[in-house]
């Protein structure tokens, strides 16, 4: 057996409330992460419209690094508009995966129609 160092571990890295946030999580482990997007403000898409955000669903897995994404729907078109800063509220280290109850701040936006 060999010991384990900081490179197999996973820093997510987030902000919670404006305040920086890191946690580490141990090798293995996948994180999912289920929350609810209440949202009540509207955001300019790429035309200059007003796009009315919808939660869906995120999840993290483990790695080297984590990303989130956030859809959205504008009526007729669904897309990936943006990425987030994460994160990261309740952590329960009992059963099979550690559950997050995420903070989320937008901090880039994309075209809804924008291929990747």
């Amino acid at each position: 057996m060999h010991n384990k160092s900081d490179t197999n571990q996973v820093s997510l890295t987030g902000r919670i409330h404006g305040e920086p946030v890191v946690r580490i999580i141990p090798p293995g482990c996948t994180i999912y992460v289920h929350f609810e997007l209440s949202v009540r403000g509207e955001w300019p898409d790429h035309t200059g419209s007003a796009v009315l955000l919808e939660y869906r669903h995120v999840c993290f897995a483990q790695g080297p690094a984590a990303e989130a994404i956030l859809w959205a729907s504008n009526g007729d078109n669904v897309g990936l508009i943006g990425s987030l800063d994460m994160i990261v509220g309740d952590y329960e280290p009992a059963g099979t995966a550690p559950i997050y109850k995420p903070a989320i701040r937008i901090h880039t936006m994309r075209p809804l129609n924008e291929e990747e």
